[in-house]
C-alpha cells in the first residue's frame, strides 16, 4: 500500500472577525479557491513513480494508493481525516480590506465541502492500470523456427490481470486490466488464430508432441529458407467500479508485435534397393 500524507499550505482556518468602527463599516479579506490541477494534487500526495512501477510490475498483483488531496473544479481539496470532513483549501486577499488583525493575504484556511463523487478518482487508477501494459513477449513453442507439419502452441508472457484501487476518505475507485485476447496472424495469408487469455504454453508433459496445442497452428509449406512476420495482437478489457455502486468499462486497449518465424522442410534421405 502507498500511503501518501503531507502537510498542505495554508493554515487551518486562521484568524477572526474583522473589528468594527464605530460609525464604518469594516471591509473583510477576501477568500479565494486555490488553484490546483491533477498534477499538482498528485504532488502534494508525494505519488513516488518508481514505488508505482514496480508494484505494477509484478504479474497479478493489485496496488491501493491512499490519497489526501485531490483536485476539482481546478481548486485544492482535501480529506481531512482528523474531523472527517472534506474541505477546499482558500487563501486571503486583504488587498482592499481594512487589514482585520490576524488575517493577511496570502493566509490560508480550510473550509468545509460537500464529497466530490468517487469518479474523480477514475483518471488515476485507469492511467495505473494500463501503463504495464507493453508489446506481448511471445511464449511460442517451437519458439524461432518450426519444421513443416510440426504443430505449434501459441502463447505470450502473462502479465497481469492488473488491479489498481485509490482511496480518498471514505470512497473508492478499482480498475482492472485483463488480457481478455491474444490473435496471432502467421504471416502466410491464413486468418488469424485467436485465442481466449494469453493463449496455451506448451506443458512440460508435451515438449515432445508433434499435434498443435488448443491455441495453435501447423504450418503446411515452409518459408524458402527466410523467415516470415508472425503478428502477435493481445486485447485487454479495463473495466472499473467505484464506492457509489456504479460500474463500468473503459475502451479496450489493443497491441501488437511482429516476431520473425521460420518455418522449414525437413529432408529425408531415401535408400535404393
Amino acid at each position: 500500500m502507498i500511503t501518501a500524507v503531507v502537510s498542505g499550505p495554508g493554515a487551518q482556518d486562521p484568524g477572526g472577525p474583522p473589528s468594527t468602527v464605530a460609525g464604518t463599516v469594516p471591509i473583510p479579506c477576501t477568500w479565494d479557491a486555490f488553484s490546483a490541477s491533477d498534477s499538482d494534487a498528485d504532488r502534494y500526495n508525494q505519488i513516488t513513480r518508481s514505488i508505482v512501477d514496480v508494484i505494477n510490475s509484478i504479474a497479478g498483483g493489485n496496488m491501493v494508493i491512499t490519497l489526501t488531496y485531490y483536485s476539482q473544479d481546478g481548486r485544492l481539496h482535501r480529506w481531512n481525516a482528523a474531523i472527517g470532513r472534506f474541505e477546499q483549501h482558500q487563501v486571503a486577499d486583504c488587498s482592499q480590506a481594512d487589514a482585520p488583525a490576524g488575517v493577511a493575504t496570502g493566509d490560508g484556511r480550510w473550509v468545509a465541502v460537500t464529497p466530490p463523487s468517487p469518479a474523480i478518482l477514475l483518471p488515476g487508477t485507469i492511467r495505473e492500470a494500463t501503463r504495464p501494459i507493453t508489446l506481448p513477449v511471445p511464449a511460442i513453442s517451437p519458439p524461432n523456427r518450426a519444421a513443416v507439419n510440426l504443430g505449434l502452441w501459441l502463447a505470450v508472457q502473462q502479465v497481469g490481470p492488473i488491479a489498481v484501487r485509490a482511496e480518498l476518505g471514505p470512497l473508492w475507485a478499482e480498475t482492472r486490466a485483463t488480457e481478455a485476447t491474444t490473435s496471432f496472424d502467421p504471416g502466410n495469408g491464413d486468418d488469424p488464430i485467436s485465442c481466449a487469455g494469453y493463449g496455451t504454453p506448451i506443458p512440460d508433459s508435451e515438449q515432445n508432441t508433434i499435434e498443435q496445442g488448443p491455441c495453435g497452428y501447423t504450418y503446411t509449406s515452409d518459408t524458402d529458407g527466410e523467415p516470415i512476420a508472425m503478428t502477435i495482437t493481445t486485447r485487454w478489457n479495463i473495466t472499473w467500479t467505484l464506492s457509489d455502486g456504479s460500474s463500468g468499462s473503459a475502451p479496450d486497449i489493443v497491441v501488437s508485435a511482429s516476431l520473425p518465424y521460420e518455418v522449414y522442410e525437413i529432408q529425408t534421405i531415401g535408400t535404393d534397393g
